[in-house]
Formats: C-alpha cells, structure tokens, sequence
C-alpha cells in the first residue's frame, strides 16, 4: 500500500462576473471575482492585436473560481472601449490605458497576462512600473529577442494607419477547435469587426520591435508557447530568465477561446498558486493534455428521456457553445415509454450545460443552462437527483413537535421539513440541518416574511446544488439572547446540548437521520450565528457542518477566544457570511463586519482551506435582517451539503 498523502482538493468558488469603464478614454474592463476575499493576487488579461477581452473569458471564470480577481481590459479602439484618433496611437499610449486601469482597480501587485501583443506591452509595464508577475501567451518579443535569434529588421512594411482584422472560416475553427455553425462563424466575426488597431502601433512593436531592459523586469515570468522549435520563444524565456510551458499541437490561435484551453489555464493557474516559481520548463502533448483535463473535469450524467438520441451541449457560463456530447442508451426507464441515457461530460468550472435531440432543447425554466455542482448525477424532468429517482413522487412534506429541555425548562417549539420523495426510496439516511430561530425560517412566516429556507432548499436540491436534506427549525426560547450566546454571557451550553443530546435522538427514532457529524449542521443569525459556531466547537461529535450567517460581536467573545485557543478546528467544513450594513435609518453602523472577517481569518490560521472546507462571503450593501438572509442561506446550504 502507498503512503503516498493524496493531494487537498483544488479551492473553488461560485464566480460573479462584472464591467466597468476605466480612464478618461473610457476603456472597457470585464471580469470575474470569485464570492469570498481571498487575498490572492489578481490577474489582468491585455489581449492580442485584433481581438478583445471576449476573448478569455472563458480563463476569467477559471481564475476566480479558483479564488482571484480576474479582469480583461480592452485598449483604445478594441471592442467596447472608445475609438477616437486610433492612427496616431503609440505603444506608449496602448501602456497609458493599461495604467489607467491598474490606478482604476489599484492593481499594482497583480499578475499581469498579456497574449500576443499584448504580451509585449506587459512586459514594458513591468519594466517601467513593475508586477507582481508575468504570464506571457506566445507573446511578441522585444528588440534584444529579435537580435538573439537574428532576425532582421523589416524596413520595407507599412501598414495602414488603422488596421482591423476578418477571419476566415478555418481561423475561426481553428481557435473553436471544431466545425463552427453558420451563427457560430457570425458572431466571432463580427467580435473581431469591433476592434481598430493602431498602423503606427503595430510597426513599433511587431516590426521594428520594442527595446525592453531585462534587468529591470525583475518579476517571475512564465513563457507560453506552442511549440518546442518556436526559437523566439525559447530566446524569449532565456531573455527573462523565466519558466516555460510548451504545448504541443496547439496553435497561436486556439490557446486562449478554444474548448481545449483547460490544460493550459489550469497549468498557468498551478503555477500562480506554487508561487510563481522560475526556471520551470514543461512540454505537453496535445492529446496527453486535452485527455487528462477531460479526466479530471469528468462529470457523469444519466438521463431519463423518451428521446432517441440525445445529446449534451456544453456551455460557458455565458451561453457559448464548446462541444456535443452524445449520450448512450443503458437501458430502459421507469416507464414503457423512457429510457436512460449516460454520458461522461467534461466541464470545466464556469461550464454549464443543456440537452438537445433533433432540434428540442431540455433547459431549466427560466435559467438557460444547468449548472449543478455534483459530479454524478441523475437528470430528469428538469431535476437532479444524486440517486435513480423513484418512479413514485412525493412532495416535501412539514411536520411539528414540541421537545422538552429540562436544562433551560422550556418546551421548544419543532418544525421539520421532509424533503422531496422521503421514504419513496433509498434515499437516506439523510443529512440534517438544524435552524436557529426556526420561528422565521419557513416561507412568509416569522420577521420580514422569514428566510424561505424550506423553498430554497427544495429548489437548490431539485438544481443539483444540494443534497435532498431534513430541515429542524428551532424555534428561539423566550430570552433568545441568553440562550444562543454561550457562557459567561448566557447558557448556549444547556441549548446545543439540548439539540445534540435530546432533540437529534428523539427525532432520529421515527426519521431516517444520518448519525455522521459530517452530515449534520447547525446554522443560525446573529446571535444564532454565534450559537452554531459554539455548538461546533463545543460538540463537534454532533454538528460537524456550521452555517454562520451576519456573526454578531461580543464583547470578550468566548467564541472566538475558543478558536484561538484550539490547534485546529473541529468543524469539518465553516461557512460564513455578513453584510457591510446595519439597518436602513443606521447607515454608518456596519454587520459586524469585522467579527465576520476575524472568524474567517482564525479559521484559515487553524487550517481551513478557503474553497475546500471553508467559505466567507461580505456580501456588499447587505442589512442585518431576515430580507437579506434569504438571499444568502442558498449559498450556505450549497457550501455546507454539496451533492455527491
């Protein structure tokens, strides 16, 4: 047997795309971020001579859902940004708007990516004004490269002053890396129509080429190119000093927006997260690549469908085609009519997906693409399941108890919610999330018309963002604040082992509960939120998974006096989250935003591993109320009981 210690999981993140214009010259910056602060470098994108930030963005999603800010800006004349006197531009100019946008986001410690051309521009940026580091896609060469390989000077080139670019049918499919349909092939032309590119720019850096002093580029590098015999290349990297990746069967076009662009982006991304080593040179084959990203990003669908022979259309997150999957008939259904279907679908983070058959389309109402988290996953009638659905459906169904606590002598008030099809099937036992305040978590009950956890759960579940789980509500005791904050301030201590020694138990002899820890989660707000957060840490035996949701401070918190004193934590996976807002006629007071971050940031020292068993969002411009918590229990629930 190997002692071999496998690997941590990769972090990652649900992403959220935005735009922005920057400078004077209003440049058109996109981007992604992932949900919860990180701290790692940003990245910024500088594409190439004739396309736009369109074109990665496909590497935006990947990058923040691996935790880091990513943004594309688009130079003067590209794409969305504005296009006024492009002929007299200078590559100094183009440097200009890469400046505004680096003072615009403050982005002086960033990552700095720039393909093609715009390869070359960062590598002035980081002589002139620095980076934090450089990846560079098979990029333009300065002036002592060119000498290097001895090349010699064009003097005989003139291009025009404006110059724009139309691909072609097979340019097209060579950056797809398929057949492009007649829609397909329209579009990507008319994203090219839409940037300008400066003659007098373009002779300066392709032709006559930039002077860059190496000695003062002193960032790490990392040179991306396609071909082991590309001599520029190879110089390029020598200039720098830098570590190089090769990947073979690729080309100059097909790097960046092609559907194979996984092994390179997840390569660029290991390479960040090692810390930006230098001196690294790697060579991958095409086909060794594209398979083993195939592998690692395999999810299995089965599918229950009285269609002949469908297919899955897999998608970027913004309705981009990328591949058809074919799926294969297993066999029959539950009915005479059904059948099901199996296909093994590589999606990459940010992809998503839908079923096609001769011209019919199976999306989720009013959403557009599937998008579930699990990685072996049954599909039917628009909902996921992590098991063969029974052929008999039952509804979610609601119950109430009244449970006694001879600690706190008070008889608690129970709401329990079954989820879709219990008992109809193997499906448990189930996990269990037990609610804090459990009086306003039920749709339109409770403050502000509760938290609508019961419908959120149900719907997460049927998206395949959830497992199908049991929700306890607890109603709070009449001195709700003495009996959530733990001692020396109040008695939480007789509450959680209420829950854990008396509640649990009881409903575990007529429910199908699961036992584990690992399945079992406390989450509560406010002063709940500092009950869950002490019931894991004071009962990790019974709650293994904790939902913090706007953590209220406490002066001399026991709480998070506890987490500093443990080694590491006993919760097996922490969510947390809060505001930056306390009530609409209070605007200066925040949600205790600081305690919030103070919990994450003791998490991460006891060995919490953000985007793996930890997960902090600040959700800006939140209150501190029940409206606001509704619109985040979704995520907690997805972070704290992921499918399969």
């Amino acid at each position: 047997m190997s002692d071999r210690v496998p690997p941590r999981p990769a972090p990652r993140f649900e992403t959220v795309g935005f735009e922005a214009y920057a400078g004077p010259n209003r440049l058109f910056v996109e981007g992604a971020r992932p949900e919860m602060e990180t701290g790692l470098e940003p990245v910024v994108f500088v594409g190439g001579a004739f396309d736009g930030s369109w074109i990665c963005r496909q590497q935006l999603d990947y990058w923040a859902s691996r935790g880091r800010r990513a943004y594309a800006l688009n130079l003067r004349g590209y794409y969305r940004s504005r296009a006024r006197g492009i002929a007299r531009l200078t590559h100094l100019d183009y440097l200009d708007d890469i400046l505004a946008v680096r003072r615009r986001f403050r982005l002086e410690e960033a990552v700095y990516v720039g393909y093609s051309i715009g390869g070359l521009l960062v590598q002035k940026l980081a002589e002139l004004h620095g980076a934090r580091a450089l990846v560079l896609y098979d990029s333009d060469w300065p002036r002592e490269v060119a000498r290097m390989i001895g090349e010699r000077p064009r003097r005989d080139a003139s291009p025009p002053p404006v110059m724009n670019f139309w691909p072609d049918r097979a340019v097209v499919e060579e950056m797809l890396g398929r057949p492009a349909s007649p829609a397909e092939f329209d579009a990507l032309v008319s994203l090219f129509a839409q940037s300008y590119l400066s003659g007098r720019a373009y002779r300066e850096i392709v032709i006559e080429r930039v002077g860059i002093d190496a000695r003062r580029v002193t960032c790490p590098v990392l040179a991306i190119s396609v071909s082991a015999r590309d001599r520029a290349q190879a110089a390029l990297a020598r200039f720098y000093g830098a570590s190089r990746l090769i990947f073979e069967g690729y080309s100059h076009g097909s790097i960046l927006i092609s559907r194979f662009h996984g092994p390179i982006t997840r390569r660029v991304t290991e390479w960040m997260d090692a810390g930006f080593p230098r001196g690294v040179t790697r060579s991958y084959g095409f086909k060794e690549a594209t398979v083993e990203e195939t592998r690692a990003n395999a999810a299995k669908l089965h599918y229950y469908s009285g269609w002949a022979e469908p297919s899955v259309r897999v998608c970027t997150r913004r309705g981009q085609e990328l591949l058809r999957v074919p799926m294969r008939r297993v066999r029959r259904g539950r009915f005479h009519d059904e059948w099901l279907f199996e296909a093994t679908v590589p999606c990459a983070p940010g992809d998503r997906f839908y079923v096609s058959c001769r011209g019919k389309e199976d999306r989720p109402a009013g959403r557009g693409l599937y998008d579930p988290l699990g990685r072996d996953l049954y599909l039917m009638d628009g909902e996921f399941f992590s098991a063969p659905p029974p052929a008999f459906r039952r509804p979610p169904a609601y119950a109430s108890r009244d449970v006694y606590s001879r600690g706190l002598a008070h008889h608690f008030r129970v709401n329990v919610m079954l989820p879709r099809d219990y008992g109809c099937g193997a499906g448990g036992p189930y996990p269990v999330a037990v609610l804090n305040d459990g009086q306003n978590q039920w749709k339109n009950q409770g403050a502000h018309g509760g938290w609508h956890t019961d419908t959120i759960a149900v719907d997460a579940a049927r998206r395949g963002r959830c497992r199908d789980l049991v929700l306890v509500s607890v109603f709070s005791h009449p001195r709700r604040d003495p009996a959530y904050l733990p001692p020396p301030h109040g008695r939480a201590d007789l509450y959680v082992d209420f829950l854990a020694d008396t509640l649990l138990p009881a409903l575990r002899k007529e429910l199908d509960l699961s036992t584990s820890p690992g399945d079992v989660g406390i989450i509560g707000a406010s002063y709940g939120a500092n009950c869950a957060l002490y019931a894991g840490m004071r009962r990790p035996d019974a709650f293994g998974l904790v939902g913090s949701i706007s953590f209220a401070h406490v002066p001399r918190d026991p709480v998070r006096a506890a987490m500093r004193a443990s080694a590491t934590l006993p919760i097996r996976r922490l969510y947390a989250d809060c505001g930056t807002r306390w009530a609409y006629d209070q605007p200066h007071r925040d949600d205790s935003t600081g305690a919030t971050r103070e919990v994450l940031a003791i998490a991460a020292e006891r060995g919490k591993t953000p985007g793996v068993d930890l997960l902090g969002i600040v959700a800006e411009g939140h209150y501190h109320n029940e409206v606001f918590w509704r619109k985040r229990i979704g995520r907690c629930l997805e972070f704290l009981f992921p499918p399969n």
